[in-house]
């Protein structure tokens, strides 16, 4: 399962790698949306190796998402080399009271640290900093009991 996850991430290209990690969905809910460009987003076509095509596919993905009811809202956010090429807010944080979404909200994201972990230490193995076969006391000593 491991290697099927990990050939997943890996498809999906190391500018869409960090918007899997970033990309958080403010609910489920049916509602339709209202979409709004970040303000301070680097161009892609100044920063080397970013696709600005690849960057609209994450366009189109949340609008769709939004559109279509599978989200009421979303940040997303891409760096690459510690810049930001990428960050957009689309929806709402909050429906009901006509709250739209904005790139600084807070959302509660109850066990999805995983997940975010997990595609943390296989970008890691991607720099070879790290193997999935690495004890964990390692890297924390205390776990070696």
């Amino acid at each position: 399962m491991m290697n099927s996850f990990y050939h997943l991430v890996r498809s999906a290209g190391r500018v869409l790698l960090p918007a899997s990690v970033l990309l958080v969905s403010s609910s489920l809910q049916a509602q339709a949306g209202f979409a709004a460009p970040a303000k301070d987003v680097a161009q892609p076509a100044r920063v080397s190796g970013v696709s600005a095509a690849r960057l609209a596919r994450i366009d189109t993905l949340l609008d769709g998402a939004v559109a279509d009811s599978s989200i009421t809202g979303a940040v997303a956010l891409v760096l690459r080399d510690g810049r930001k090429v990428y960050e957009r807010s689309v929806g709402w944080a909050d429906k009901a009271s006509n709250r739209r979404m904005h790139s600084d909200a807070i959302f509660r994201i109850a066990s999805q640290t995983k997940a975010l972990t997990s595609v943390s230490i296989l970008a890691l193995v991607e720099q070879g900093k790290i193997s999935l076969d690495d004890q964990v006391s390692r890297f924390i000593p205390s776990f070696a009991k």
